[in-house]
């Protein structure tokens, strides 16, 4: 874990000075000195997720921490309560909002900002990393989104064919995924539903690999080494041929792969597991665990067209 921020500190200890004789006042009994204040301060960050270190310092500054949730922490949360305008007080210090605050830090904020400046990519803001995302950026920036979301789709495009995201409300989903709830698959943005997007699948730049071949890609379907078209409209079928082929289960010969093609693309399902019943357990395994395979890829060389060279691609 990343050592605390200097500037984290001292915000905490001038918001124990703000709120200690509130806490004395609790329920008629002493809490007792400032540094027990500061515990205080510090155990309820904890239960919004902030730690003493510069990654929750990040988050506790950026939109993702609101006053909300911060109030039902300090003010609803059992005894010792906040008083509203004492919690108010003290969290316009620790986020930064007040003209005294600013001029109490000086130059110890002003280091921070430089320091943050040149932090690395996974110390960077929800936001900050929103700002970069796009089909050419930087692939960790890619990879923190996709954890910070746990590989869930979260993303808004306010303009799909421009790669334009809507910062506002993938922040607020991202705020749902964090807080355990479930995420839609379209999302009410101003009235307009929006389909939403796992980190690193952008609207019509994705491409397939063949089930059967790791590392071919789809072409309208077609896959070079089957010598077939795919059906590609239930992503879930074409996982689970993956699955089969992984086990050492899938076909061999040209009119064994057209037949299990078109079996698995358009056949029952009922009757696809009775012929790969290990198969068939473990897709429905995978999918409750949601780890089924990754199919989808996309170019991760900048400037590079060529779609069949496996060396460019990254699965999702």
């Amino acid at each position: 874990m990343s050592s605390i921020p200097s500037v984290f500190s001292q915000k905490v200890q001038k918001a124990a000075r703000e709120i200690e004789p509130s806490l004395q006042r609790a329920n008629g009994e002493a809490i007792g000195t400032i540094p027990d204040a500061e515990a205080y301060i510090w155990a309820r960050l904890t239960t919004l997720g902030i730690y003493q270190d510069e990654g929750s310092y990040d988050i506790l500054m950026s939109s993702d921490c609101s006053e909300g949730d911060a109030r039902r922490v300090f003010c609803e949360n059992g005894e010792p309560n906040l008083p509203v305008a004492r919690f108010k007080r003290m969290w316009s210090i620790l986020k930064g909002e007040a003209r005294q605050e600013a001029e109490t830090l000086g130059v110890g904020e002003a280091l921070d900002k430089a320091l943050k400046a040149n932090r690395p990519i996974g110390q960077w803001t929800d936001e900050d990393l929103l700002k970069a995302y796009s089909p050419d950026c930087n692939p960790e920036v890619i990879e923190n989104l996709d954890k910070r979301a746990k590989e869930r789709s979260f993303i808004v495009f306010s303009n799909e064919e421009a790669h334009e995201v809507d910062s506002a409300a993938t922040v607020d989903l991202l705020r749902m995924i964090r807080r355990g709830k479930p995420t839609p698959v379209h999302y009410p943005v101003n009235g307009t539903l929006r389909k939403l997007y796992r980190a690193g699948d952008f609207p019509n730049s994705t491409m397939l690999e063949c089930p059967l071949h790791p590392g071919t890609l789809l072409v309208n379907g077609y896959c070079d080494q089957c010598g077939q078209t795919w059906d590609v409209s239930d992503y879930e079928r074409l996982q689970l041929a993956r699955i089969i082929r992984d086990r050492d289960e899938g076909p061999e010969t040209p009119a064994a792969i057209k037949e299990f093609i078109a079996a698995m693309t358009k056949g029952d399902l009922a009757k696809i597991g009775e012929t790969y019943p290990k198969a068939m357990v473990e897709y429905n395994e995978r999918k409750t665990e949601e780890d089924l395979p990754r199919l989808k890829v996309r170019q991760a060389a900048r400037g590079v067209s060529d779609p069949m060279n496996p060396s460019l691609h990254r699965r999702f």
